[in-house]
């Protein structure tokens, strides 16, 4: 459990993953490796669909030593197809792995962002909301423009869209009434004595009836 003084913030890196250019760059070479890999799977399903078509329309004029030959081609090349999709895109294999290589530093740089913000501005706990959804948080303490500002990329519609937050929640409207209240310089002695005197005059002066 958290300590009653322990300062918490919260985050959301998904927003962070869509305005960073690192980020955006990394995932652009992800779906670049995906999308070579997922052609080169089209085109060999397609070789094989062509021959299995060859195969129904010409079996019956093939030898059996042609037909063996030309069904043997195919499972040879069904079982290269499914190798292929197996170490490419299973879980394990090689889009795992340069995912993880592409995208390593980028959070690096996102989680020491973070990190700074919070050593900074003197939080204790940085909440990531976007694994960890929460059903409410006061705006004022979203720190996800500062993280990006951080990283260098400008975010003033988000800006914008958090100081409107704030002012119209209606606990910070609370919160600053109180500041305002306690700003309020105390009375003093002699400024009591003061009004006391002013109010004995008023009387004193005031017409009698």
């Amino acid at each position: 459990m958290l300590s009653a003084q322990a300062r918490v913030a919260y985050v959301a890196t998904s927003v962070i993953r869509e305005r960073f250019p690192e980020a955006q760059q990394a995932n652009q070479r992800i779906a670049g490796l995906t999308n070579d890999w997922k052609k080169e799977l089209d085109d060999r399903q397609n070789e094989l669909d062509r021959m299995d078509e060859e195969m129904r329309k010409k079996r019956l004029l093939w030898s059996d030593e042609e037909r063996k030959q030309k069904e043997e081609i195919i499972a040879k090349k069904r079982a290269e197809r499914e190798e292929f999709a197996k170490k490419k895109l299973a879980p394990g294999g090689e889009f795992d792995t340069k995912v993880t290589e592409i995208l390593r530093p980028v959070e690096a740089k996102i989680y020491a962002a973070i990190n700074e913000v919070a050593v900074n501005d003197g939080y204790d706990v940085v909440w990531d909301k976007s694994t960890n959804p929460l059903v409410y948080v006061n705006p004022k303490y979203d720190i996800t423009v500062r993280v990006l500002e951080r990283l260098g990329t400008k975010a003033q519609d988000l800006k914008d869209q958090q100081k409107t937050a704030v002012e119209s929640d209606p606990r910070n409207k609370e919160s600053d009434q109180k500041r305002k209240a306690s700003r309020k310089p105390p009375v003093t002695p002699k400024e009591e004595k003061k009004d006391e005197k002013k109010d004995t005059r008023t009387t004193e002066e005031a017409p009698r009836q």
